[in-house]
């Protein structure tokens, strides 16, 4: 299904796409047994890699990664301190789809 996704935006002329912690899951989910869900990095790290090589074979390049919640939406410092080690998951997320950007709610 998307594997189908992408060779339909590359064919539609689209040179890039936004991946969503959703995609991320929905994946790894369907690929790998015993995914845990969003906490599971080595199993988001896995699925990162397989892809970005989808999307190299379909021609598509990853534009960014969306993020899953608003990081504004803090109250207290231990709220913050959550929502920083939550970024920092991101970001090795992001490293594994290859793209340099990620997209927060304001």
């Amino acid at each position: 299904m998307f594997e189908q996704q992408l060779r339909r935006a590359a064919a539609a002329g689209f040179l890039g796409v936004e991946i969503t912690f959703r995609d991320l899951c929905s994946y790894a989910n369907r690929s790998i047994l015993g995914f845990t869900g969003e906490q599971d990095i080595p199993s988001l790290l896995t699925t990162a890699e397989e892809i970005r090589g989808l999307c190299e074979k379909a021609n598509v390049q990853i534009v960014c990664l969306h993020a899953p919640t608003d990081i504004n939406v803090t109250r207290s410092a231990s709220e913050r301190s959550e929502k920083m080690a939550e970024v920092e998951r991101w970001l090795l997320v992001m490293k594994g789809l290859g793209t340099a950007t990620l997209h927060v709610e304001a």
